[in-house]
């Protein structure tokens, strides 16, 4: 059994990755927290954390778990705040479902000028993949919708929250290195594998842009898990791959912003909701604000 505290000393110890640091903000002892963190590791069938005298930090599984442990404890503090606003009307909140390629600074950049107008309101986001938003926004299970721009049909109101440029990761192979350039051309970027991802709709957005431009875009049969792996992927030789400038590491001296023609290839990125205006003052508000 997975155990509610033991997913929020995960937490509090992948910000800090320090368990005397952790375990005072969650004012535990120090044992307590270790114990908690070894019960949770083995419910989940793998470490989180890799502990040394010196230094604690994520686990690649731990990188891969964590999203789903925040998630999880956002889930519950849902469920409490809905659970308020049944009682209390005078509770707003604001259920927002986005897609794992949504960059978080750059849609709370966008949030920004309604957060300063409704302070009052309680935000909660969801990481899903799109056909899971398509299901939550039919459903009203969320307010809105933060996807990459081309993933919903019309009959959904969308209006633009940010873009930004996309980047070629040329596979890497030791007998035949890539090229140093200042940018690829989606022709040259064609030359090998596409390693892809899937659910997240960045795939349909490479497939589409190569397509725009007649062409042809040859895939790797497999798929990435996560956008990290298509880095590694293409490090390794297995493909090339194009990923949003927010989703690169730090430090990747082989990649380079990828052209659309003479224009650098750009992920565009929307904001959907239903048609019907909601009938929630706070959510017309931002509906309203989104349009204008």
């Amino acid at each position: 059994m997975i155990n509610l505290n033991h997913l929020r000393f995960a937490r509090v110890l992948a910000q800090t990755l320090s368990f005397s640091g952790a375990a005072q903000i969650c004012c535990v002892t120090q044992p307590t927290l270790s114990n908690g963190i070894s019960q949770l590791e083995d419910a989940l069938g793998g470490a989180l954390f890799k502990r040394t005298t010196r230094q604690v930090d994520l686990t690649r599984f731990g990188q891969h778990m964590l999203p789903l442990i925040e998630e999880s404890l956002r889930a519950v503090e849902e469920l409490r705040a809905s659970a308020t606003a049944w009682h209390d009307p005078a509770h707003k909140l604001l259920r927002i479902g986005l897609s794992p390629v949504v960059d978080m600074a750059q849609l709370e950049t966008s949030l920004a000028p309604y957060r300063a107008s409704h302070p009052d309101v309680q935000i909660f986001f969801k990481q899903c993949f799109i056909q899971d938003l398509h299901s939550r926004l039919q459903e009203a299970s969320i307010d809105l919708g933060v996807a990459p721009h081309g993933q919903f049909p019309s009959h959904y109101t969308q209006t633009p929250a940010y873009q930004e440029p996309l980047y070629y990761l040329p596979r890497c192979l030791e007998s035949d290195p890539p090229p140093q350039l200042e940018h690829w051309p989606l022709v040259d970027a064609a030359r090998e594998p596409m390693i892809l991802t899937q659910g997240c709709g960045l795939s349909e957005v490479i497939k589409s842009l190569f397509a725009n431009q007649g062409v042809t875009l040859p895939l790797y049969p497999g798929h990435a898990l996560d956008y990290a792996s298509v880095e590694n992927w293409a490090e390794l030789g297995i493909g090339g791959g194009v990923l949003p400038h927010s989703k690169l590491s730090e430090q990747n001296p082989t990649c380079a912003p990828l052209l659309d023609g003479q224009n650098q290839a750009q992920l565009r990125v929307t904001f959907i909701w239903p048609q019907e205006p909601s009938q929630a003052p706070h959510l017309r508000d931002l509906q309203e604000l989104l349009s204008q």
